[in-house]
Parts: C-alpha cells; sequence; structure tokens
C-alpha cells in the first residue's frame, strides 16, 4: 500500500492540493497574527523564515517551478480575503480609482511581499532542486543560471535580514574634523509612559543648549525621518522628537480614565518633566 508521503511525492493532484492546504493555513495565520503586515523587527524576521521554509516545502512537494507561482498566489488569496474586515490606512478595502488609491495598495502590501513572499519564492527554487536530487519524478534540476539567481537572492535576503535587525540608530554630530563633537548628543532611545514604550531621538550640537521637545501632529506616525532633513535646530537646542506611533494609544488610554497626570497632555507635560531629569 502506498504511503500518504509517497502519494504527495508521485501524485501530482494530491500534491498540489496539499501545497495549497499549507499555504492558506499559513495565510489564515498570517492575517490573524499580522494583519497590517510585519511591523516589527521580531515580525519582520519570523516572516522571512516561515517564508522560505514554506516555499521550499512547496517547491519539494511539487517538484516545479509553478512553484514559485502557485505557492506566494495562494497565499495572497487566502491573506486578502481574511483580513477583508480589518479597518486602518492602506487595508481596509482596495480602491483602485484614484491614484491614492493605487498608492495605498501597493504600500499596504509591500511590507508583506518583502519580507515573506520574496523568501518563499527563494524556497521554492531550492526545493525544487532538492525535490530533482532526490529523484522525484518530473522534477529538474535548475542548472548553472538558476542556482547563480538563487544564490543572488539568497544574499540579497540575508543582507535584508541583517539590516533588519541591527538596532536603529541616528548619525552622530560631525566636527570640522569629521570626527564625533565633543560635548555633542544623537541617539535613539526608548522610555516608558504609562506602560507603553515610546522611542526618542534626541540631537544637539551641546548637551548644554536648552531642551526643545518637538511632538508631531500624529498619532500614528512619525515625524523623527523628517527632523533629520534639516539640521537648522540641532545648532541652538537639544532638539527630543517623540515619535508618535504610539502617542495615540496613550491619548485615549488617558481619556478613557486612565492616569491623565502621567499619560495625557499629559502624554508631552510628563514628557516635559523628564527630559531636563535625564542625564545628557
Amino acid at each position: 500500500m502506498m504511503s500518504t508521503g509517497n502519494y504527495l511525492w508521485t501524485n501530482k493532484r494530491i500534491g498540489l492540493g496539499a501545497v495549497l492546504a499549507i499555504v492558506a493555513g499559513a495565510g489564515l495565520l498570517s492575517a490573524w497574527l499580522m494583519p497590517r503586515g510585519p511591523i516589527t523587527t521580531t515580525q519582520a524576521l519570523a516572516s522571512m523564515v516561515v517564508g522560505l521554509l514554506i516555499g521550499g516545502v512547496a517547491g519539494l512537494i511539487l517538484g516545479s517551478r509553478w512553484s514559485l507561482v502557485v505557492a506566494p498566489l495562494g497565499f495572497l488569496a487566502v491573506y486578502e480575503a481574511a483580513r477583508l474586515n480589518v479597518g486602518g490606512p492602506m487595508i481596509d478595502g482596495i480602491h483602485l480609482d484614484s491614484l491614492y488609491g493605487v498608492i495605498a495598495f501597493v504600500v499596504g502590501r509591500f511590507m508583506h511581499g518583502l519580507f515573506f513572499l520574496a523568501p518563499m519564492m527563494v524556497g521554492a527554487l531550492v526545493g525544487v532542486a532538492l525535490a530533482a536530487r532526490l529523484g522525484k519524478p518530473g522534477a529538474s534540476a535548475l542548472g548553472i543560471i538558476g542556482w547563480s539567481l538563487t544564490g543572488v537572492a539568497a544574499v540579497a535576503l540575508i543582507g535584508l535580514a541583517v539590516a533588519t535587525a541591527r538596532p536603529a540608530t541616528t548619525a552622530p554630530i560631525l566636527g570640522a574634523d569629521g570626527a564625533a563633537l565633543p560635548g555633542s548628543i544623537a541617539e535613539l532611545t526608548e522610555i516608558s509612559i504609562g506602560g507603553h514604550p515610546q522611542t526618542l531621538m534626541i540631537r544637539g550640537r551641546s548637551v548644554e543648549k536648552p531642551v526643545l521637545l518637538y511632538l508631531a501632529g500624529g498619532p500614528g506616525g512619525t515625524d523623527i525621518g523628517a527632523m533629520r532633513m534639516d539640521a537648522g535646530l540641532e545648532q541652538h537646542f537639544v532638539v527630543v522628537v517623540w515619535g508618535a506611533a504610539r502617542r495615540g494609544q496613550i491619548l485615549c488610554s488617558a481619556r478613557s480614565g486612565g492616569d491623565a497626570d502621567a499619560r495625557t497632555d499629559g502624554g508631552g507635560h510628563h514628557r516635559g518633566h523628564q527630559l531636563p531629569a535625564r542625564p545628557l
């Protein structure tokens, strides 16, 4: 009697069904855990590993380059269907009747494609090559060109993983000699307000300058990158930029009966009292 493994190995229809079941399960789980895509370092790295493994399994079972198409498209179809009811910018509906709608559609899905689908396709190539090496009927080896492209893609993914895992930094303030200016400060740091981690970028040519706390319009965004475009304020102040990604969560908590003294305007008032006490 033929075992389940042999059926997957020799019967193309059963193999295809198994691959679709695997990617559908991955799509459902991903939509539940990360409906907005990978937004943290851990989620991004985990997505890369899982995508690589699923692609490898798909390529091994199918033994065909069609796995590069079947696996990603199957995952996308289930993932998009599973998160239809999730609200929020870039994901709460597809509207291709305007330029903004097209941009939102692309941007809202780019990160998942980069951190999940790209590794899945690389894994599928490796899986196909492994299937051919193990003697799967109908599986074809990659050849020199195929292995070269796979190697380049793998190196790119390794570079992406290293860059993603590297802690965020801000460039030092340099003096006339090109070295870090003595007495200056340039750092990204994190403190907690009301139990919520908050990111600060602190920059100034001298720690003796007065502190200028910058609050972006938020909530939901951050002006940390924008403030790096104009370094003029750094000449006269120690500029502290409060990343706004979680500020809305803090303000809503305060307005709903939370610790308003520590969190509401509140958030900025409390932050302002913390800064002078923090050694620069």
